[in-house]
């Protein structure tokens, strides 16, 4: 009754939501194969004939407010197959968990990552070391259905990302993205004597969203009617 002038009137909303099953297709081979394809000059998946296009390798995407995206790598360069130490050559393999800010808000609360590795692919405890904010995952034990090892943010880092990032409103930052990586370990028997072996990396997210506040500038006229 006692307003007169023009205000602005605002307000958002926000949700529970998971993102589920973000799943990476990913070719493995030995060193000894790698070599071999090095001395003929010639590209693992035309060797192999086999019809498989750069977006056959990555994570799809179904529509949720954060995307997974999801890379594999070795001595710095991101790409498959992924090639695996088995005699003296030594690969040092990472894999890295993007989430992606796909709509128009931000994340308020970071419930969890889950991360899923076949079951000769755990994460390197001695080269990750512990929990960080680069790869801020800990071990949850085997999942007893598929055997893969499972991976989950872990506690004390999670409330270090909240206080760090999603309070400040820059988890993503510019780019809307924000990424972990991690060192990767493959037993040798993993591969052994096939040319190549085909397998998945896996992950979940859970996260409270909150959509940008929307705002509307109304007039109101004081006075009697």
């Amino acid at each position: 009754a006692d307003l007169s002038g023009e205000y602005i009137a605002y307000g958002g909303y926000q949700f529970d939501y998971e993102t589920k099953d973000a799943t990476l297709p990913v070719y493995f081979i030995s060193d000894t194969v790698n070599q071999q394809l090095q001395a003929q000059e010639k590209e693992f998946f035309d060797a192999y004939d086999l019809a498989v296009s750069s977006s056959d390798l990555r994570v799809l995407y179904n529509g949720e407010p954060i995307g997974i995206a999801m890379g594999v790598g070795a001595g710095g360069v991101e790409g498959q197959p992924v090639v695996v130490s088995t005699g003296e050559t030594l690969v040092y393999n990472t894999i890295g968990i993007t989430l992606e800010n796909k709509w128009n808000g931000d994340i308020a609360e970071l419930k969890d990552v889950t991360l899923y590795l076949p079951q000769d692919i755990t994460l390197d405890e001695e080269r990750n070391g512990a929990a960080s904010l680069g790869c801020p995952f800990t071990s949850f034990g085997t999942d007893s259905k598929t055997r893969d090892n499972v991976y989950v943010l872990d506690d004390a880092v999670r409330d270090q990302l909240f206080d760090f990032y999603i309070k400040n409103h820059a988890f993503f930052g510019k780019e809307d993205r924000h990424t972990f990586q991690c060192w990767v370990a493959i037993d040798p028997d993993f591969v052994g004597d096939a040319p190549y072996v085909t397998d998945a990396y896996r992950a979940d997210a859970s996260y409270v969203y909150k959509v940008k506040d929307a705002s509307k500038a109304i007039t109101i006229v004081g006075g009697e009617p």
